[in-house]
């Protein structure tokens, strides 16, 4: 058991790069679920008080109709044995005075509990909204090491299924409970004017309630988290299915995924059974002490009458209030255990809400949560990469991916000068993808440090101060400074304009058409489009294009950036002769004055490099010139 937390969270057995498993929580509630919820609600706060302080008054105004009828049913009744003088000022009221009380209470309540509902639940969905924004900015800002453990389907059922929990009962529900609350206060209050021997069968019922809600709580929260834990297997395999169904089809494996399919669902049907057995349990014991309620109600009521110690018309009353009671308790648990499935989304939510972030990473200044992570203002997007010539600077880099894992990067210490065409050969394995990933920083080497014209970029944590003294550059910025061809040519769907300008700085649609015509595209986008020119739509990954086509995109965005550093990683493996001469030849004249790093494929691109780096094992064999670099490359039959 956490101690600060109160809730244990199952830490992943996995170490390295291998997949966490999903987090399982136990015990009670989190302290930090109530503190998230809290500051979500809090730009809101005054309105959500005015709102509360409107529902109370809307439901003492609807509720103390059946007290007005019982002093109209007194001050009719003749009988001195069973009736009572309505108080003061009603003891002179006649019908038409009680009816036009009656309209008015009736009119004000109705007028106030519409605002009081509307209201709620607007504010309780832009509070929703807001904790999905805070936790969709942070995961943006997670380490890469957590998106490579975490399945996507994972990610995906916390933004959809653990999301919708939430922001079902942020909407009316909420209002619905909170109005269940209000009806138990007003209720007591109204109960006490007309006769305080009842008082004491409320306040029994809400305790038999909240007995039998501490009852059956344990045992449906362990069924809702453990729902909330079987959603996200099926979700994560239908998606790697989705994405591999082309090779799933040519190898003939659709049964194994339908049968690893069918597990899954199997396994959320159960947990789903288990949840509406267990709440349908709860609900008929509910019902069954609401039966025993309303006869002790009733006995009671023959007792006091006949000891005259209530009168008719306050008899009426108190009884139409237990029979409120009864079933508004009822309603109230009921809907208190349907309120804890939201709270397992949010619990869910608030576990990526605390998470840490990437070392070097800044929340925006609009950010609410957690003011102690350090922010960053809106303006730093708009400012420029570095500036001139990149020289590159690796000085005893070591790298690996988890402490359990064999290290990929092993004291490098090389020098790329400004201006210089860098060629890094070896063979699969070797560390070419891995110093390119490290060269970006998207995972934090262990020892060692990238600087890029003797700058390096500020890896503080977010959480340190917001006072902290920065030692270096921010982040994204140092990231911007380097370009990208990769090797598996990544597009969106949207625009060719929008896939082809990365960044927020604004380009003119002149300077992308020269672009466009360096590199030989200017007749295919004119084709391609049907004279839609640069708003033609290029479909989700690329689709409507061929692998070529979306390199080529690529090189164009990757030029477009004006970053002094250009990384093509195998950028000609995929795309056949022709289209890589035509890359390495917009290459050569559009990177002239820029740094270029090139992780070879084939040797064509490597022998127009001013020097080779032979990467093996994660360290540095050779680097010198090609003609010095490649016949002894070649003849080690280690291959490129």
């Amino acid at each position: 058991m956490n101690a600060k937390t109160g809730s244990t969270e199952k830490p992943a057995s996995n170490g390295g790069r291998f997949l966490e498993e999903e987090v399982r929580f136990t015990g009670r509630y989190s302290r930090n679920v109530v503190a998230t919820l809290g500051e979500s609600f809090r730009p809101y706060r005054a309105l959500t008080w005015t709102c509360l302080g409107v529902g109370v008054i809307a439901r003492l105004c609807l509720l103390s109709t059946a007290n007005i009828t019982g002093y109209w049913a007194d001050s009719l009744c003749k009988s001195a044995s069973f009736c009572r003088k309505p108080p003061h000022p009603l003891d002179v009221f006649n019908n038409l005075d009680y009816l036009y009380l009656l309209v008015t209470v009736v009119m004000i309540g109705f007028v106030c509990n519409i605002f009081f509902r509307v209201s709620i639940s607007r504010i309780g969905a832009k509070a929703v909204s807001t904790l999905y924004d805070e936790v969709t900015m942070r995961v943006s800002r997670f380490p890469m090491e957590f998106f490579d453990k975490t399945p996507v389907g994972r990610i995906m059922s916390r933004f959809s299924s653990d999301y919708a929990s939430i922001f079902r009962m942020a909407g009316g529900p909420l209002g619905e409970f909170l109005g269940l609350g209000f009806d138990l206060v007003a209720t007591l209050i109204l109960m006490s004017l007309a006769s305080i021997y009842y008082v004491p069968i409320v306040l029994i019922a809400i305790g038999a309630y909240y007995w039998l809600y501490r009852a059956h709580t344990p045992r449906m929260r362990a069924n809702r988290r453990q729902y909330a834990v079987a959603r996200s297997p099926s979700v994560a395999h239908f998606a790697e299915t989705v994405q591999g169904a082309r090779l799933i089809k040519v190898y003939g494996r659709t049964s194994n995924f339908v049968d690893r399919f069918d597990k899954q669902v199997n396994a959320l049907s159960k947990a789903r059974l288990a949840l509406a057995f267990s709440s349908q349990v709860y609900s008929f014991h509910m019902a069954i002490i609401t039966a025993l309620l309303l006869l002790l109600t009733g006995l009671c009521g023959i007792l006091l009458v006949a000891t005259g110690r209530v009168s008719t018309g306050s008899l009426a009353t108190a009884f139409t209030f237990i029979l409120v009671v009864s079933t508004t308790i009822q309603q109230f648990f009921e809907w208190l255990a349907n309120f804890e499935e939201a709270l397992t989304g949010v619990e869910r939510f608030d576990n990526y809400l605390r998470r840490p972030l990437e070392p070097g990473s800044r929340l925006p200044v609009n950010a609410q949560y957690m003011k102690s992570v350090r922010r960053v203002k809106a303006h730093r997007l708009g400012l420029p990469v570095l500036n001139g010539g990149a020289e590159v600077r690796i000085e005893n880099l070591w790298l690996r991916y988890g402490p359990e894992l064999p290290w990929v990067l092993q004291d490098l210490n090389f020098v790329i000068k400004a201006g210089e065409r860098l060629a890094i050969v070896g063979r699969t394995g070797s560390g070419k993808s891995s110093l390119i990933q490290t060269l970006y920083l998207m995972y934090q080497p262990q020892k060692g440090s990238v600087s890029i014209n003797g700058v390096t970029p500020d890896l503080s944590h977010p959480e340190d101060s917001g006072e902290a003294t920065q030692t270096g550059i921010d982040l994204e910025i140092f990231r911007r400074s380097i370009g990208l061809i990769p090797q598996d040519p990544t597009l969106f769907r949207g625009t060719l304009r929008e896939n082809l300008v990365a960044t927020n700085d604004p380009i003119s649609d002149s300077v992308i058409w020269e672009m466009l015509r360096t590199i030989d595209l200017l007749d295919w986008v004119k084709k391609l489009g049907q004279k839609k020119g640069l708003d033609t739509l290029i479909e989700e990954r690329g689709g409507n294009l061929s692998a070529g086509e979306r390199q080529l995109v690529c090189m164009a965005r990757c030029f477009l950036s004006q970053a002094p550093l250009i990384v093509t990683d195998e950028a000609t493996s995929a795309i056949d002769p022709a289209s890589e001469e035509l890359l390495v030849k917009a290459l050569e004249q559009r990177t002239r004055g820029r740094t270029v790093i090139v992780v070879a494929h084939r040797l064509s691109t490597v022998k127009s490099c001013d020097r080779v780096l032979w990467l093996d094992q994660g360290r540095v064999r050779m680097l010198g010139t090609p003609e010095e670099v490649l016949p002894i490359f070649a003849s080690s039959s280690l291959g490129v």
